[in-house]
């Protein structure tokens, strides 16, 4: 049986690594109709017969002026149409054959009777205006605490690599400009943990709210806001969006965030299950006295721009 296209608008939910874009995007693909299409740009989880653009760098910026290699990839994703040929040609290992069948028979499920193709993407923030110029999407953007930011990457380790931005004319040119020296300083000698989070906040958040002024039509959405209030904000989001929202969906987003769901300790990175209110101050029990003085210092010039005194 042949996929049907989509024929709404295409919704794409980014904003940073660690920011609940998997939470929200796999909430909001509870809505009838729509497909989930997942982290296509990320160069760690690549599925070449999802999306058949290669991507070798964390946050890819693209434009009109680069789209040449992106545009039919993007578009062949957005209607579930599996790409056979591209995920053939990347094939390595057998491993690779199971998950080539596995990738297959995910996007046909995902793509069967589809209306709207959302795609949950944390590293395709810059890829936001492109994608929005180019299919008509609706766009959310995630934002959290540079305190919570901070102390989720600390929690899973996770370094950064400065070269994937400068490496980037079209992104330093269009979007990180102010930034380009620490990013060389951080290339030349990097810094610890808690200093690359506070360089990765600035400089993401700093484009969010260029973002924000740029497109007011688009949905900008705190970490902790869609947490102290689930319900409510994630229907507030569905009638932005224009999804259906139902007492089901209202049941699952309910399982999703109530106390006692997974304790915020939990070491997997993508779990879906948790207490959500809990999970807002979490970075508590992973920051040191210091390190919270030392991200609320360093973070000053941009933290005022989503965060007042008392959320500190």
């Amino acid at each position: 049986m042949k996929t049907k296209r989509p024929h709404s608008k295409p919704i794409l939910v980014t904003g940073a690594h660690r920011s609940g874009t998997t939470w929200v995007g796999t909430i909001l693909a509870e809505a009838r109709g729509v497909g989930i299409i997942h982290d296509p740009t990320n160069p760690a989880i690549q599925r070449a017969g999802v999306c058949a653009a290669h991507f070798s760098r964390y946050f890819t910026c693209i434009t009109t002026e680069n789209e040449d290699i992106y545009v039919d990839a993007f578009r062949s994703m957005l209607q579930f149409d599996f790409q056979y040929s591209s995920a053939l040609k990347a094939i390595r290992t057998p491993k690779d054959v199971a998950k080539v069948v596995r990738d297959a028979w995910v996007v046909r499920k995902a793509g069967k009777d589809v209306r709207c193709a959302l795609v949950k993407d944390a590293t395709a923030l810059f890829t936001a205006e492109w994608f929005a110029h180019r299919f008509d999407a609706k766009i959310v953007i995630m934002v959290r605490h540079p305190l919570a930011f901070a102390g989720s990457l600390k929690r899973m380790n996770w370094l950064a690599d400065f070269r994937d931005f400068l490496d980037q004319p079209l992104l330093m040119r269009d979007h990180l400009g102010p930034f380009e020296e620490e990013l060389q300083d951080a290339v030349a000698q990097p810094p610890d943990l808690i200093g690359q989070a506070i360089l990765l906040w600035r400089m993401l958040y700093y484009s969010i709210d260029r973002y924000r002024k740029a497109h007011p039509e688009w949905s900008v959405v705190r970490h902790e806001d869609i947490s102290a209030d689930p319900v409510g904000r994630f229907r507030e989001l569905y009638g932005v969006l224009g999804l259906d929202y139902t007492t089901e969906i209202e049941q699952t987003i309910i399982a999703s965030s109530s106390k006692g769901t997974v304790t915020v300790d939990d070491q997997r990175p993508h779990v879906l299950q948790r207490d959500s209110m809990a999970n807002i101050k979490a970075w508590k029990k992973r920051l040191s006295e210091e390190e919270v003085a030392r991200i609320r210092e360093g973070t000053r010039d941009v933290a005022p721009l989503f965060y007042s005194d008392a959320d500190w």
